[in-house]
C-alpha cells in the first residue's frame, strides 16, 4: 500500500462512495486521510461549504448539519487491512438529520495539509421507498460489474443475477 509521507498532501479512502438514505431519517457521509501533519477537512455542497452553522440549503430552509472531525490512531472498527489501521488516521463526517430530496446530490471534501490537497466526492441518494423505515443505510457496490445506478428522476431497476431476471 502506498503511504502518504511526511511532504506529501493527504491520501483518502472512502468506504463507500454511493450512500443510499431513507428520507425522513439521518444519513452520515465519511472520508479517512493518511495525512502528515494532521489534516484539516472542508466540506461542500455544490460550491457552498458547510459547516455545522451555516449547514445545508433546502429549498427556503437552512438545516444544521453536523461535521466531527477524528483523530483515531489509524484504527477504524471493521477492518480487516493491517495497513489501514496504521495509515489512515483522521476521519470527518458529515452527517444530515432528516434527509429530503433537496440533499440527494453530490457532496465533495477537500482535505488539506502543509503539503497539499486532495478532494474527493460521495453522492447521497435515495433508498427504495419499499425499504423498510427501520433500515437507515443501504450500501450500493461501487460502479461496476455488478452495480446499480439510480439517477433522478426515479429509475426503474430490474435486478439480475446471473444475466437473468431475480
Amino acid at each position: 500500500m502506498d503511504v502518504a509521507g511526511e511532504t506529501d498532501p493527504p491520501m483518502l479512502r472512502v468506504n463507500r462512495d454511493i450512500v443510499a438514505a431513507v428520507i425522513h431519517h439521518s444519513a452520515a457521509l465519511t472520508v479517512y486521510a493518511a495525512a502528515e501533519p494532521e489534516p484539516s477537512f472542508t466540506w461542500y455542497n455544490g460550491s457552498t461549504p458547510l459547516t455545522s452553522t451555516t449547514g445545508v440549503h433546502t429549498s427556503s430552509e437552512n438545516r444544521p448539519v453536523d461535521i466531527t472531525t477524528t483523530s483515531h490512531g489509524g484504527s477504524e472498527p471493521d477492518s480487516t487491512d493491517e495497513d489501514w489501521q496504521t495509515v489512515f488516521r483522521y476521519s470527518s463526517t458529515l452527517t444530515l438529520s432528516s434527509v429530503n430530496e433537496w440533499d440527494l446530490t453530490e457532496y465533495r471534501v477537500v482535505v488539506d495539509n502543509d503539503y497539499g490537497s486532495n478532494q474527493t466526492s460521495l453522492r447521497l441518494i435515495q433508498a427504495s421507498k419499499y425499504i423498510s423505515s427501520a433500515i437507515t443505510d443501504f450500501v450500493l457496490p461501487r460502479a461496476g460489474p455488478g452495480s446499480c445506478r439510480i439517477g433522478r428522476p426515479a429509475q426503474s431497476v430490474s435486478w439480475l443475477g446471473d444475466g437473468k431476471p431475480a
